[in-house]
This record gives structure tokens, sequence and C-alpha cells, in this order.
């Protein structure tokens, strides 16, 4: 018998015992589908850590236009969930600041911290993704990897702009692209000043690009756009969108059956720690 077959066999003998109790047993039944189901990928943060604008960059669109859980092929089938770790297999901690305190969501057996706003930490110079990949593998040696399973770095508003950019978008970033790099460079110093200097695109799409994008993005979208034929798969490279998406393969689809056995072991030991039934659930309650 398989570890999963063995872990099936515990929560059908759990179900059977809390047999009278309706919320107990529907949620062991919740847990016996989950078992067999997608593997559950909470995404986790404080407000402005950047949490809904990478499940935007993951999915291709508003994470909310859908559900509040979306299954996506990511890397293979993963069930994305917006802010609820108490009910997933694994866990994405968004963390503006690679810096103590950490949050308590952070798990050495089951999570990953994102530096979800990596462009920030390098002061969002064109370079600032290098400096946040170095800044990511230092601190997956040190303290904060200790707690978790990697550290990686991603601009998610980058991602996003890669994975839902327009060709109306992609043409006015081309044109831009175009201008004598002195007098580029100097537009690009700020949001106003790119916004208000006399470019060959309109004020109010470069306002829009901004918007968007962020002034990080459109200054590495410039930058690519003078050597790459396909902008938003180079965009898109450049974020660290790929990073997280090997962490997510390595770290946990690649152990997702043991993951989903974690979780319905951790249910059956909340259920018997509520109710405990002599003769079956003594072990679970300790």
């Amino acid at each position: 018998m398989s570890f999963t077959d063995a872990v099936w066999a515990l929560l059908e003998r759990a179900r059977a015992a809390y047999r009278d109790d309706p919320r107990a047993a529907a949620y062991l039944d919740a847990r016996l589908s989950a078992l067999s189901g997608p593997l559950r990928v909470a995404a986790v943060g404080a407000a402005g850590s950047g949490r809904s604008t990478l499940l935007d960059a993951i999915v291709g669109e508003p994470f909310t236009a859908r559900a509040d859980r979306v299954v996506v092929d990511w890397p293979g089938a993963v069930e994305l969930i917006d802010g609820d770790a108490a009910d997933a297999d694994a866990v994405l901690v968004l963390l503006p600041r690679p810096a103590p305190p950490y949050p308590d969501a952070l798990d050495p057996v089951a999570s990953i911290a994102v530096l979800a706003r990596a462009d920030e930490l390098g002061a969002g110079r064109v370079d600032a993704m290098v400096s946040a990949r170095q800044l990511a593998r230092r601190h997956a040696r040190g303290e904060l990897g200790a707690r978790c399973q990697d550290v990686v770095a991603v601009s998610g508003l980058t991602a996003l702009a890669a994975a839902t950019m327009t060709a109306a978008e992609d043409a006015a970033l081309r044109a831009l692209a175009a201008v004598p790099r002195p007098d580029l460079d100097a537009a690009l110093l700020s949001v106003d000043r790119f916004t208000a200097a006399a470019l060959p695109v309109p004020s109010a799409d470069r306002t829009a690009l901004v918007e968007r994008f962020g002034l990080f993005a459109v200054r590495l979208a410039l930058s690519l756009a003078r050597r790459s034929a396909d902008l938003p798969a180079e965009l898109s490279r450049a974020s660290g969108i790929g990073e997280v998406r090997a962490a997510v393969a390595e770290c946990f689809a690649d152990r997702a059956p043991v993951l989903r056995a974690r979780s319905a072991l951790a249910a059956v030991r909340a259920v018997a720690r509520k109710d405990p039934r002599p003769r079956w659930s003594r072990r679970w309650s300790g």
C-alpha cells in the first residue's frame, strides 16, 4: 500500500467514525476529494505585498474576475487560492521586503518566500531584477531560507504587463524605443517627465502605459524593445515569473502527493482534537 493509499484509508475510517457529526463529516469528505484533486497553493501576504498582481499575472487576467480559486496548469494542475492558507497544501508567502519579523505563514516544508515587488528593491533601475535575484539567493542561504523551501524574486507588475500586453501597447513601446537614447533616458527619469516630454507617442497613451505597467516595466520594455522581436516573451523572462514557476514545480508540484497527504493528516488531527472519540482518535488528538 502506498503512502497516499494509507492516508486515504485513514480518512475513510475517520469519515466513518464521525458520520454522526454533519460538519465533521462534510469537512472530511472535502479532504478526501482534495486528496485526489489538484495541488492547492495559496498566495498570502499583507496589503501592498503584490499578491493580487502576482495572481493576475499567473492567470493572465484579473484573478477575482474568475473566482477566489482558479485551477491553472502552472506547472501541472494547481488550484490557486487567494489568501486562505488554512485550506491549502502549500503557500506562496509574499514579502515586500525580506526582513524580520517574518510572517507565521512561512513553513519549512510547504512554503516559498516571494519578493513580489522585487523591482522596488533596486530602486526601479533597469537592472533592478539582477540585484533582486542576488538578494533572494543570499536570503535563501540565511534565516529566511531556513523558514521556507526557497526564496525567489519577481516583479509582479512586470509579469502582468508581459502577460496582458496588447498589440497597440507593443507598437507604442517600439515607437518610443526608436527615440534617441539621451532624449529617452532624460524622459524616463520620472513619471512626470515621461508623460510630459515631447515624444512620438501621445501623452495620454504614455500615461496609460505607465499607469498599467509601472515606470520600471516601461523602462525595461523600452530597453528590451531595441533588441527583441518578441517583447512580451522577453519582458516575462526578465520579470522573474519563470523563477517562481520553477520553484513551484520543484518545491510543490514534484512533491504534490506528499503535500496533499500532509494536509489530509492535519485535517484528521484537527477533527480528533476538537472531538476526541475513544479507541480511534486518541492518538490523533495528542
